[in-house]
């Protein structure tokens, strides 16, 4: 997949874990919001999460991630990059998701 210069990347954390079936997209709920430069938005966003970012931007991000208490990204949970969603798997990422059902906190 290629990404333009910049690329809002958008983090979405489970809103529960309820009993939905593996094929089902689990209600989420977005948590946090950043500007990427990256070639790889993906591993940004799970580096900036887990507080192990590598350029300025990203460790800006990952400040502010971590000021809002946070937990860091797991499986399950979604991105929206570029207005395209990802969903973390345990081998990384995927494309195949469907449009999930935002909740409000």
């Amino acid at each position: 997949m290629s990404y333009p210069s910049t690329v809002v990347v958008e983090i979405f954390h489970r809103a529960a874990n309820d009993s939905a079936s593996s094929n089902d997209t689990p209600p989420v709920t977005k948590v946090f919001e950043f500007v990427t430069d990256s070639g790889d938005p993906t591993g940004t966003a799970f580096a900036v999460s887990h507080g192990a970012p590598t350029d300025a931007r990203a460790i800006d991000a990952a400040v502010r991630y971590a000021d809002r208490d946070l937990r860091p990204i797991e499986v399950g949970d979604l991105l929206r990059v570029g207005g395209e969603w990802r969903g973390c798997v345990t081998t990384g990422w995927t494309a195949d998701v469907d449009e999930p059902t935002l909740v409000t906190p």
